[in-house]
């Protein structure tokens, strides 16, 4: 009787790890494919790049490789070096991180940051703790993260010039547009992202390489899944965490259910991570009921941080935890036998509810709460100070004279208005006539004071009044404190001038399909200094669906106008000497500076002739 030794396990899989791999790089390659063709329908140079991004990362990664194989070579002990070094390549799979690390990058991501993150995730990630097999990190998952705080300015879904392709908006990504368009993952809407639901699923719009082909990911996966390729229970799990806390969620944030669920599983990377990232047998528990486990926690995790955290996408960052958590998970759980089979589905099913309730209370507390109305306080931007004599009416008050304090606001609208002596005897005119004339100045803008005829008195100094006057700025029976008002108004804002134009342009690229939109405009400026004081946008800032992106930038737009040098300004040939690049500065909404400054340029155009 012949006896054989070995190795525990005495029953393995047929297939081997590189079988494995093979099958797991043909479904990435199906998803990589459908980003190259997707890329060339938005240009030759788009889906050239793509293919460079992933020619790049694998050429790294096996540098990488080249890197750590020579300083872990040993003569004696490994042979011959080319042989130990193909080996050694071979062994570690490192082009399956290569190309699934390529794939969370989007297409404008410069190539040297390609170089360094890939090299990152192979040299630092894996090969640090040993290499395939002992990595305690998602190698591509942690060299994403790298590349998000080390230079997430430059991870663009865009080549430079085409802001707008893509089903974009002068730049921002699907996934950034709807955070920014309600409260983070609550109340956030696809309307302005110019993105269907429809094409959110096929991955007619761009992001990162991979992460936008939500159908065809799920396809892919449920093959692999089916060829147990990867363990379906935990991108099963996930998306069951994922999928009940988003129903409570979209209740206490009363939204569409079947929306807010659909934009879960549809934005960002959750489902390419859960099926190519989560399921790393490297980095996960090695038990089913741990790999159940981990897609729980992951799924809270990644809700977690899209609706608390700092950023608009949380997958990365909740693989990247749950990684910490899994050797935990193997050492409560490997080994261990359940009596009671029960056991497990009730701590799992426990888990899932923590979730839930978790995931619902920090939800609710997020929301945006309904207040007491705060009073409008307004505080004048700057003050001008006037006065002005008044002549003696003949024969029944004396002369006096009349000094105001003029505030206005950033716009140079008057917003305060305040006065010494309107008429004497002061008791010769009447209060309340007195401060409706008050109210109706701060209710204009000095362009529109500018405007108002002045008050007349017979004989142009003294006499009766001159009869058939009217307007908000003329008190009944009281010429005489009109006039004395209005002329130390006059003379507070006496080195002010306006000028002011409208023009006509397409409100952003629109490729021919949205009308001209007219942006109307002041310009104050002070004529003792050739100083533009303000600029103050009467009409046509922005459209509708831009303009909670205008709002959140144009008092930062409107700030490069204050006491700038009339002729300096004049002397700009494009706005990006005043601005900078637009799509860098204002990424999103870089259309409005530009109209801004075409149109105050029109205005100025005769300034000093």
């Amino acid at each position: 009787m012949k006896i054989v030794s070995g190795n525990a396990p005495f029953i393995r899989n047929k297939r081997t790890t590189g079988q494995i791999m093979m099958e797991l790089l043909i479904g990435l390659a199906v998803i990589f494919v459908a980003a190259v063709v997707y890329n060339f329908t938005l240009g030759v140079r788009y889906g050239l790049k793509t293919i460079c991004i992933m020619t790049v990362s694998i050429l790294f990664t096996f540098v990488s490789d080249i890197i750590v194989g020579s300083l872990r070579y040993n003569k004696e002990k490994d042979g011959k070096f080319n042989e130990y070094l193909f080996h050694f390549i071979k062994s570690n799979y490192s082009i399956v991180t290569a190309v699934i690390f390529a794939l969370t990058v989007p297409v404008g991501t410069p190539v040297y940051v390609v170089i360094i993150g890939s090299m990152f995730a192979t040299l630092i990630v894996k090969h640090t703790f040993g290499g395939f097999g002992a990595n305690v990190f998602n190698p591509a998952a942690l060299g994403r993260i790298f590349l998000a705080l080390a230079f997430g300015g430059q991870l663009k879904p865009y080549l430079a010039g085409g802001e707008n392709l893509g089903g974009l908006k002068a730049g921002v990504t699907v996934t950034s547009q709807f955070v920014a368009d309600g409260t983070k993952f609550l109340t956030g809407s696809l309307a302005n992202t110019n993105v269907s639901m429809l094409n959110l699923y096929l991955g007619n719009y761009s992001g990162a390489l991979g992460e936008t082909f939500t159908l065809l990911i799920l396809v892919v996966g449920v093959v692999l899944a089916a060829r147990e390729v990867i363990n379906w229970r935990t991108p099963v799990f996930l998306f069951g965490t994922v999928a009940l806390s988003s129903v409570f969620i979209s209740l206490v944030a009363k939204v569409s259910v079947i929306d807010y669920l659909l934009l879960q599983f549809g934005l960002g990377g959750l489902v390419f991570g859960a099926i190519f990232m989560f399921t790393d047998p490297v980095t996960s528990p090695t038990s089913n009921y741990g790999k159940a486990l981990i897609g729980i926690l992951g799924g809270l995790l990644n809700v977690l941080i899209r609706v608390a955290g700092s950023y608009p996408e949380g997958t990365a960052f909740s693989i990247a935890l749950v990684n910490v958590a899994s050797p935990m998970i193997d050492r409560l759980i490997s080994g261990r036998t359940f009596n009671k089979v029960w056991v497990p589905y009730t701590v799992s099913g426990a888990m899932v509810l923590a979730s839930v309730g978790l995931l619902t209370g920090v939800s609710a507390a997020k929301l945006p709460k309904d207040g007491p109305i705060p009073p409008i306080v307004v505080e004048p931007f700057v003050t001008y100070s006037g006065s002005y004599v008044s002549p003696a009416p003949d024969g029944y008050a004396d002369e006096f004279t009349t000094n105001v304090d003029v505030g206005l606001s950033d716009a140079y609208h008057i917003v305060k208005l305040e006065y010494d002596v309107v008429a004497s005897p002061a008791t010769y005119v009447n209060a309340e006539k007195v401060q409706a004339v008050v109210d109706y100045y701060t209710s204009i803008s000095v362009a529109e004071f500018k405007e108002l005829p002045a008050p007349a008195l017979s004989g142009g100094t003294t006499g009766t009044t001159v009869g058939g006057q009217t307007g908000g700025h003329i008190i009944p029976g009281a010429i005489y404190s009109s006039k004395a008002l209005y002329e130390a108004i006059n003379d507070a804002l006496a080195d002010i001038k306006v000028y002011s134009a409208d023009k006509s342009e397409q409100p952003y690229d629109s490729g021919g399909y949205a009308d001209d939109m007219v942006m109307s405009v002041d310009v104050y400026v002070n004529v003792t200094t050739d100083l533009i004081k303000v600029v103050d946008i009467k009409e046509g800032a922005s459209t509708d669906s831009y303009a909670d992106r205008w709002a959140s930038v144009s008092d930062e737009v409107l700030a490069k106008y204050h006491d700038l040098d009339v002729a300096t300004f004049l002397s700009y040939t494009s706005e990006v000497e005043l601005y900078g690049d637009l799509t860098t500065v204002y990424a999103g909404v870089s259309y409005s500076p530009r109209r801004l400054f075409n149109v105050v340029q029109k205005a100025l155009e005769g300034y000093g002739d």
